[in-house]
């Protein structure tokens, strides 16, 4: 496989998996220019987990995490009922805290 190695058995191309080919290979860096973001909570990430099989804290069933992918702001809320009102409110009350945290 590798010229002017010498190697004690003899293998080919033929008995090496494809799988164990992929493995070897890498990427070469992306041309493309990364955009970092910089507009704090303009990009939040919604994570929304549930129906969980054992009660979680105050009764509820379902949680919520939320993360600013700027600031790393994050918080997980606990909801009782996974409805569109609450998941709004607890959206609400999270911009709401990340904008009173960067003033």
């Amino acid at each position: 496989m590798v010229d002017r190695l010498d190697i004690i058995e003899a293998h080919s191309i033929e008995d090496t998996c494809e799988n164990c080919i992929f493995r070897k290979m890498y990427n070469l860096p992306y041309n493309e220019e990364v955009i970092h973001k910089t507009k704090i909570l303009k990009y939040i990430h919604v994570d929304l987990w549930g129906l969980s099989s054992v009660i979680l804290a105050g009764g509820s069933h379902y949680f919520m995490l939320l993360m600013d992918e700027t600031s790393s702001f994050q918080t997980v809320e606990f909801l009782t009922e996974k409805i569109v009102e609450n998941i709004l409110e607890v959206l609400k009350v999270f911009i709401t805290e990340g904008e009173r945290q960067i003033e």
